[in-house]
């Protein structure tokens, strides 16, 4: 379907998907072009930035690259106008097929187009917007796959960290605890070593969507990405460091992560998904870039979080991976997964006391990503994804005293607006969750009341037979 980033945007170009702005300032101004893209809708365009005010043409930004799922399907290699029907069921079965496909190493590629090497690397010379208004910097990295090596088990993970501008050959690189980036770093730190780094600040939408997969310990996110691709992700062996170099990524950033001990800045604060500027700016390890390669008029991936607009992509690939999860470890009445605002609901035939607890606790060990706030169990006759449904069953199945379960200190996220700044700055970013169980109480399950719906098979049957001259007179409705 496509290549790299170019060829992707190529496709985006044919669509009419992709609006090209020049002589925009990164100062706020790209940032809040995106908002107001973003705000047009579900069709809204992604954004070509150049002439970039302060940089030179050619040193370009694109935006909104998933955030419709048209892109968002296209950018996972799915035909754009597939229909998907039940989105987690259609994942789940992508999931399925999956079988690793490891990069291939070549021995160059059009990254490697333009080089600087030592006191020669100037970052100074790439865009890099002040986002959002109260942001602490200039990030030139927002959608970035950082590659590290584990030292001891030698495998290679790709997570996704901010990276705030400092200077011509620094980077401030905000990795939260728990992260697999952030472990393989403290091992080398622990021996008194730097990390080994790569960034790509542009590349292939695929190789972003394998590092959001929440892919286990151990795992390559390359060989997530090369079944994405349907083949290998071509990769150069980084000549500082040994490391994978993505051979058609735009930009490549080659250096490493010093002991915090040794050199650290303080980074942030960056506005958050969350809709907040939520994580405490402190210190924060360094990327000392030691190396930079490049394509002629190179592009990079801009992917700030704004409340309402999912840069992460509209794909529910960590549902996805829950539903699959569960129902290997033999929850086989599980029905279907979706999510209301902040809830994941899970539909389930409950076949005993404590079973929909049981589906609540598995859920909330944080299965491709961290727990969730809330926890919503229904029965198979509720429909996860319907707002009418979910909300029917929690006033009418929930009792506040027998059926809400306080969850404590499960593992959260330092943007999280709602931990208290004191316990953040302990290190202490544990916070509670809900459990709804709004599954009919089993134990009386014969004597609790019958709802007025009707039967499905009924429905159905007058659906068929007057469907055509309901919606007639619906179209002509004002």
């Amino acid at each position: 379907m496509y290549t790299d980033l170019r060829e992707f945007i190529g496709i985006l170009e044919s669509r009419k998907d992709v609006l090209n702005i020049d002589d925009a300032d990164p100062h706020l101004e790209i940032g809040a072009i995106g908002v107001l893209a973003g705000q047009l809708g579900e069709n809204h365009p992604a954004l070509l930035f150049d002439r970039i005010k302060g940089y030179s043409a050619g040193y370009r930004i694109i935006t909104n690259v998933v955030t419709t799922k048209a892109r968002s399907k296209l950018a996972a290699g799915i035909d754009p106008d597939t229909p998907m029907g039940d989105e987690v069921e259609f994942v789940l079965k992508m999931l399925e097929t999956f079988s690793p496909v490891p990069p291939k190493e070549v021995s160059s590629g059009p990254v490697m187009e333009n080089k600087q090497v030592g006191d020669a690397v100037d970052l100074m010379k790439f865009p890099a917007p002040k986002w959002h208004e109260l942001d602490g910097g200039k990030y030139l990295g927002t959608g970035s796959p950082v590659f590290t090596k584990d030292p001891q088990e030698d495998w290679v993970n790709v997570g996704i960290y901010r990276l705030q501008l400092f200077d011509k050959n620094t980077l401030g690189c905000a990795i939260n605890p728990g992260h697999h980036g952030g472990i393989i770093a403290q091992k080398y730190w622990e021996k008194g070593k730097s990390c080994p780094v790569i960034v790509s600040l542009g590349h292939d939408p695929r190789l972003l969507e394998g590092a959001h997969l929440g892919v286990p310990w151990g795992q390559s996110e390359l060989d997530y990405a090369g079944w994405l691709r349907k083949k290998p992700v071509e990769v150069i062996t980084g000549p500082i460091t040994g490391l994978p170099i993505p051979n058609n990524s735009e930009i490549i950033l080659e250096g490493d992560i010093p002991p915090l001990s040794e050199a650290s800045v303080v980074e942030g604060p960056f506005g958050e998904s969350v809709g907040y500027y939520s994580f405490e700016s402190k210190p924060q390890p360094v990327i000392r870039v030691k190396a930079v390669y490049h394509r002629n008029d190179p592009i990079i991936d801009g992917r700030p979080p704004f409340r309402g607009l999912a840069h992460d992509g509209s794909l529910p690939f960590g549902d996805a991976i829950l539903l699959q999860s569960l129902r290997k470890m033999g929850f086989s009445d599980i029905k279907k997964i979706g999510r209301i605002g902040p809830f994941l609901v899970i539909s389930m035939t409950p076949r005993y006391p404590g079973h929909a607890r049981r589906v609540a606790d598995f859920a909330m060990s944080g299965i491709a990503g961290r727990p969730p706030k809330y926890i919503v169990i229904v029965d198979d006759d509720i429909d996860p994804t319907s707002q009418r449904d979910v909300m029917w069953a929690l006033s009418s199945r929930v009792d506040a005293e027998e059926s809400v379960y306080l969850v404590k200190d499960r593992w959260g996220s330092p943007t999280d607006p709602r931990i208290p700044p004191e316990k953040k700055r302990s290190g202490d970013i544990t916070a509670g969750s809900l459990i709804f169980d709004a599954t009919i109480p089993i134990s009386w399950k014969s004597e609790f009341p019958k709802p007025t719906a009707f039967a499905k098979s009924a429905l159905e049957a007058y659906r068929k037979k007057w469907a055509p001259k309901l919606a007639t007179g619906a179209s002509k409705q004002p």
